[in-house]
């Protein structure tokens, strides 16, 4: 239990290699292949906040939160890996097995579009920089994404209840996993699951990066009257 917590993103890409190559052995229609597509970009997303270049505890410990225990509150490791793999994996492959379900589909497409606005939003508001963990890999999220949309709206396959039902659902799901279990009921300043050096290590350039941005300049000392 203790080497997956630390090793969940790792075995991630692993997870990412066999989805992509169940979207070649396996005959799917154009839907399913957006959302595996989507599934497997998933794993590329986490393992990139916390893998590499990583850097996202930090970014959200320190950075966001402004915590005084940044190893462990109010991301932990076991907080972390549950709503990464418990929640997501779930949450962006069932509408794979079910693609006909559309608003199932479509709370994940549009947590796609939400992960963008967080990621840019915090790589140039929050930090004052041009990049924040994670931010590449929303790229090809907001492609699939975009592909999807056209997909069902070109096949008349999305319907208004799709987008109620769709849209209720993602919130549910946000308040639920990323609110209350990620940010109230798995957080714990004495939590035993902190992060491993290396992890809040990686990505030290950043890190300084941010540190600097967010360090307010001390006017020199005044020695005597200057001309």
């Amino acid at each position: 239990m203790r080497w997956y917590l630390r090793h969940w993103y790792d075995v991630g890409i692993a997870v990412c290699i066999l989805a992509l190559a169940c979207g070649v052995l396996i005959e799917l229609n154009t839907l399913q292949r957006i959302l595996l597509l989507s599934f497997a970009v998933l794993m590329l997303h986490e393992f990139e906040e916390y893998g590499w270049p990583g850097g996202l505890p930090t970014f959200m410990n320190e950075v966001v939160r402004a915590s005084r225990t940044p190893d462990r509150y109010p991301l932990n490791q076991m907080n972390s890996m549950v709503v990464n793999v418990l929640a997501a994996y779930p949450f962006y492959l069932l509408p794979v097995l079910f693609p006909d379900v559309i608003w199932l589909a479509l709370a994940p497409v549009l947590f796609n579009f939400l992960e963008v606005l967080l990621h840019c939003g915090g790589g140039f508001g929050k930090a004052r920089a041009l990049y924040s963990p994670g931010l590449l890999s929303v790229v090809p999220w907001l492609v699939l994404s975009i592909w999807y949309l056209i997909e069902v709206n070109q096949q008349n396959l999305i319907t208004a209840n799709d987008w109620w039902i769709g849209i209720g659902y993602l919130f549910a799901w946000l308040i639920v996993f990323l609110g209350l279990v990620t940010y109230v009921w798995l957080a714990d300043k004495n939590s035993p699951y902190r992060f491993a050096s290396e992890e809040l290590t990686r990505f030290e350039r950043y890190r300084r990066f941010v540190h600097a941005a967010h360090q307010h300049p001390q006017p020199a000392p005044t020695t005597g009257p200057t001309l």
